[in-house]
């Protein structure tokens, strides 16, 4: 009875949120559904969690991938605490990457968000086509420097927060294509209270040697703004060199303002288009889309934004920087949004079992999917896979202080009706972590 209770109480305060206690609110699952909102409580190996909508049934951690729980903490290569880790498959070498946001060492003190301060730090998975990942949450190793230690691939300034011109570095997403890693990320200038921070810009680098050299592609990048108190050190820092060194590169600034493509996450699309989600820096917009043709993949002018739907929901587009302006970010208005509610970190895979391309992002506290049967959406509301309030184990601790949510259709088992997911924790200890899923 308290559990029923407990999913009624739930279901009330996310009423006008995006939990399906009853139905997703609009492309469906291909699931029956009872209506009900479903509980259950799943035990495996001394984890529990509340089941809170009807398309799952069960999630569960499966244990820590960094940080001192991790079978895969390792003093020699400084990486004690970290966060995200999305992955970035490539097939031409059969290997996983998994790609971390800041990274501290935790030494001398063992607080693990201090000492050797990095970014976009790398580790791999290497024979992926015989993965014991998701059991043994073994890396392969890290992309590491001459000395072992595992080496920030995009780095930073590392600037005081009060400085307001760069934090530091973080990923975003990343790609491969035909042998070539690309990684998006974005310049951090200010980190704000409760989930909010601001962006200079966003751009990528690239690797073709599995990791071991990178450059910038600089004509993918994208600026917050072109005017204001910070519109010239956006421009200097977004033609930076990773050696942080003037680059010669006079990128037209005024042709590349999105706020919404602060954060971009890209996916291919099986039709011959990549296609990016772009965001807005620390969860407060919607989610905007972009593709190209794989072929024009560093090539800015090539984009097209979508721009809404028509009236047999296929997509619109307009093509280039000129495409870009008709663009309309606000979330109450907009019809270029493909999500029009607050996300946060995404990742967009297809699953067969579900026969859906899925979008997982995180908002609050949660991690939310949502469906379609085209990449390019329209997507359901966005549903939450966890109650984050629930004691989750034996330790007394919850899920509370959890972010990110990022999958792969190469992390997906028994044709996908298992899904594993990397999710980071801000609390107890600063790590990632794997998280099972087994949809119903």
């Amino acid at each position: 009875m308290i559990k029923k209770i407990l999913v009624l109480i739930l279901c009330g305060l996310f009423l006008f949120g995006t939990v399906a206690c009853s139905d997703s609110g609009g492309e469906s699952s291909g699931k029956e559904s009872t209506g009900s909102g479903t509980t259950s409580v799943k035990e495996r190996e001394k984890n529990y969690d509340y089941n809170i909508n009807d398309y799952t049934e069960y999630v569960f951690s499966a244990g820590a991938i960094t940080g001192p729980d991790s079978p895969n903490y390792d003093k020699n290569n400084l990486v004690g605490g970290t966060d995200l880790g999305f992955p970035v498959y490539d097939d031409t070498r059969d290997r996983m990457y998994f790609v971390f946001g800041d990274t501290f060492s935790g030494y001398p003190d063992n607080h693990f968000m201090s000492g050797s301060w990095r970014s976009n730090v790398v580790a791999y998975v290497d024979d992926w086509e015989h993965e014991t990942f998701t059991t043994d949450r073994k890396f392969t190793g890290w992309i590491t420097d001459n000395n072992g230690y595992a080496v920030s691939v995009i780095p930073g300034l590392y600037r005081s927060n009060d400085s307001r011109t760069e934090v530091t570095k973080i990923p975003t997403g990343g790609i491969c294509i035909d042998g070539t890693l690309y990684l998006f990320y974005m310049s951090v200038r200010y980190w704000g209270a409760g989930g909010s921070w601001d962006v200079n810009y966003n751009g990528a680098v690239k690797s073709a040697d599995g990791g071991k050299t990178w450059e910038r592609v600089f004509d993918l990048t994208w600026v917050e703004t072109d005017k204001g108190v910070y519109a010239d050190q956006i421009k200097t820092l977004s033609q930076q060199t990773l050696e942080f060194a003037a680059s010669g590169v006079d990128l037209d600034m005024s042709k590349r303002v999105n706020p919404n493509f602060m954060q971009i996450s890209p996916s291919d699309g099986k039709d011959g288009y990549i296609y990016l989600f772009g965001s807005q820096g620390g969860r407060n917009g919607g989610m905007e889309m972009a593709r190209v043709r794989k072929e024009n993949f560093e090539d800015f002018e090539s984009y097209e934004y979508f721009i809404g739907y028509d009236s047999t929901s296929n997509p619109k587009w307009a093509a280039g920087s000129a495409g870009m302006k008709q663009l309309n970010y606000d979330l109450a208005t907009s019809k270029t949004l493909v999500i029009q509610t607050q996300v946060g970190e995404t990742t967009v895979f297809f699953n067969p079992y579900l026969e859906k391309w899925i979008l997982s992002d995180n908002y609050m506290n949660e991690v939310y999917i949502a469906m379609s049967k085209n990449i390019y959406g329209p997507y359901s509301r966005k549903f939450a896979l966890l109650d984050t309030t629930y004691d989750y184990g034996t330790d007394g601790k919850s899920f509370y202080e959890l972010y990110a949510g990022f999958s792969h259709e190469k992390l997906l088992k028994n044709d996908g009706k298992t899904m594993y997911m990397v999710i980071s924790y801000m609390d107890r200890i600063y790590n990632s972590q794997l998280l099972e899923v087994e949809f119903a």
